[in-house]
């Protein structure tokens, strides 16, 4: 994840995967294969929550050690046909999938403002809004500046003088009809559930705060599972990201680097 970091690339992907709909194409942003991520698509396919109006979306991390370093030029340093190089293309991927995926949402246009870090000059801190297709916005956030590290013991104090270790991520998606809420701190599953509000009154829920899966341990992240069972030849279980979400988060990122380095911030198409 990204599928690739260069627009046009995305496209010549995403037309050789429209051209053989028999292969298995996808793209391994590992939120986006989780048991939350599919029942949240399905209750927006199904119209639960009615026409989609407004999604709000953030991610704060706990990444100064990656994008405020200067060493780690993969994430920090852009590269052919990037305009920049930190927090949005490295993290903000999971999130604008998972939004992407869950509501079919189609960003049209997109004004971002971004700050960076004086070490590195990875951008640290987003804030981007996007105009849909439909008329719908897309509010997003993002910030890698959050103390801590949320991969390993910092300072080898158990985590007692950073408690803030874990990724906090919050999507809310509003509709005619309702509501849907995900949000919590992917380290702590039982920090929030997956929340379907209605207008008539109706609720559902499904259990646990499940985001990236990136743990050592068991049979590995579903989205790996998914694509062993294409090298199998079983039948695919329920999407993830495919090669048309994928070329969206290309795009959208894309769109926010031109919008706050060589725009001002200003409101402009998407590639």
């Amino acid at each position: 994840k990204p599928m690739t970091t260069d627009v046009e690339e995305a496209r010549a992907l995403a037309a050789a995967a429209a051209a053989r709909p028999e292969l298995f194409f996808a793209v391994n942003n590992t939120a986006s294969w989780r048991p939350q991520a599919h029942a949240a698509a399905a209750w927006v396919k199904a119209g639960s929550v009615g026409r989609v109006r407004h999604v709000a979306c953030v991610m704060h991390s706990p990444l100064l050690w990656l994008f405020d370093d200067p060493a780690n030029v993969g994430w920090t340093k852009p590269t052919g046909s990037m305009r920049g190089n930190g927090f949005a293309w490295g993290q903000l991927s999971h999130l604008l999938a998972w939004v992407l995926q869950v509501t079919g949402l189609e960003p049209a246009k997109v004004s971002c403002t971004m700050t960076f870090s004086e070490a590195s000059g990875a951008d640290l801190n987003d804030a981007a809004v996007f105009r849909c297709v439909c008329g719908a916005s897309i509010s997003l956030t993002g910030s890698g500046a959050v103390p801590g590290n949320a991969h390993e013991d910092v300072g080898g104090d158990g985590g007692e003088n950073h408690p803030h270790a874990g990724k906090h991520v919050s999507v809310r998606v509003f509709g005619d009809d309702g509501s849907l809420v995900y949000e919590g701190d992917d380290q702590d599953p039982s920090s929030g559930d997956l929340v379907l509000l209605r207008r008539d009154g109706g609720r559902e829920t499904v259990k646990e705060f499940l985001f990236e899966n990136y743990e050592a341990e068991g049979t590995g992240p579903e989205s790996v599972q998914a694509f062993l069972g294409a090298c199998r030849g079983l039948a695919p279980g329920p999407p993830g990201v495919d090669a048309a979400v994928g070329l969206d988060v290309v795009r959208c990122i894309s769109g926010m680097y031109d919008s706050a380095v060589d725009h001002g911030g200003a409101q402009i198409p998407l590639a």
